[in-house]
């Protein structure tokens, strides 16, 4: 693969959803099991309250953190958004050159770039419209596919399969 350089911007929305995707799409099967267990809590909630079950303080407990769960990270995903926002960050544009051996990032204006190598990304995902590559559970390194074209997006799903292996995963089709 020879150096591929790209630039653009992330714009907040799109750093909400690769925070949504995080919390909640990441691993499959994620989202349904958080969905399922606050379904479930709901349930529990009403049968103690509305309809009188006796529960255990134990299981009253057990539900109410299960409710209180979801919201709080969904509140946590739009609080980091809002900061993202508030940050200017939504504006900058982003450099980013990838080869064979490394990935290159910046902020256009800033001295400092940051140099990986492909054994620092633990997991990468190909969604629609962009690849995230997680560097940890919460660090990722957001590349539009619109930046790329279709041969670009072809030789970067490649060096993705060839260097991540099993890291690498296929989320075609979520969000949007």
């Amino acid at each position: 693969m020879a150096i591929k350089e790209y630039s653009f911007k992330v714009s907040s929305r799109a750093f909400r959803e690769v925070q949504y995707f995080t919390t909640f799409f990441r691993h499959r099967f994620q989202g349904a099991f958080v969905a399922a267990i606050f379904a479930l809590a709901v349930v529990l909630f009403i049968l103690n309250t509305a309809v009188g079950v006796a529960m255990s303080n134990v299981m009253q407990m057990c539900y109410i953190v299960c409710l209180i769960s979801l919201p709080l990270l969904m509140f946590s995903c739009e609080q980091r958004t809002r900061k993202y926002k508030e940050s200017g960050l939504d504006n900058q544009m982003r450099h980013v050159a990838l080869s064979e051996d490394w990935i290159k990032l910046r902020l256009i204006g800033s001295p400092e770039s940051e140099k990986l190598g492909w054994k620092q990304v633990s997991s990468a995902y190909e969604l629609h419209d962009r690849f995230l590559l997680y560097r940890g559970s919460d660090n990722v390194i957001f590349l539009p596919k619109n930046v790329m074209g279709r041969e670009g997006e072809l030789e970067m799903r490649e060096v993705l399969i060839k260097k991540l292996g099993r890291g690498f995963h296929s989320r075609l089709g979520t969000f949007r």
